[in-house]
């Protein structure tokens, strides 16, 4: 018992050090280069309050069925939308979050789906996936899982 103790401290003990996180100073990272084409989502000056959401979707789709519904809506929110029925059994929200990155402010957008299940509507996720977000510019068609829509929405 005692030659297993020894060897298991010295390897609690080297394991430490070998896995030590170290941090690094800020100013020692680079600037990316810039790229004649640049469609990366820009940092704005401050933040809006609220912001308004145009959808124009054409149609929407699940694993079994398309529905060809147009959808025109406009909503003017804070962080999240209502959640916005595009198809007879689909919806979706949209989240916006606001963030600081590198002293640089930026929008984050996530959009979740929803499937109605009886008399309600249950999230396809609970942890949607969260990107980038240009004011002013129309995202095109999404899906996930099978389930999506055609068009686009449009957040300023």
């Amino acid at each position: 018992m005692k030659k297993l103790i020894l060897p298991l401290i010295l390897m609690v003990s080297l394991s430490g050090n070998l896995f030590a996180q170290k941090t690094v100073d800020l100013e020692s990272v680079c600037e990316p280069e810039k790229k004649e084409y640049d469609f990366s989502a820009k940092p704005v000056d401050s933040f809006k309050e609220s912001l308004t959401i145009k959808l124009d979707i054409t149609k929407s789709f699940d694993a079994y069925k398309t529905y060809n519904k147009n959808v025109e809506y406009t909503e003017t929110f804070e962080n999240e939308t209502s959640i916005i029925e595009i198809g007879a059994k689909i919806a979706i929200q949209v989240s916006v979050a606001r963030v600081e990155i590198r002293g640089e402010k930026y929008y984050l957008s996530a959009v979740t789906f929803y499937l109605k299940k009886g008399k309600c509507w249950e999230p396809m996720s609970e942890n949607p996936s969260w990107s980038k977000l240009t004011l002013g510019s129309k995202t095109s068609s999404m899906s996930f899982n099978g389930v999506g829509y055609e068009g686009g929405i449009t957040i300023y």
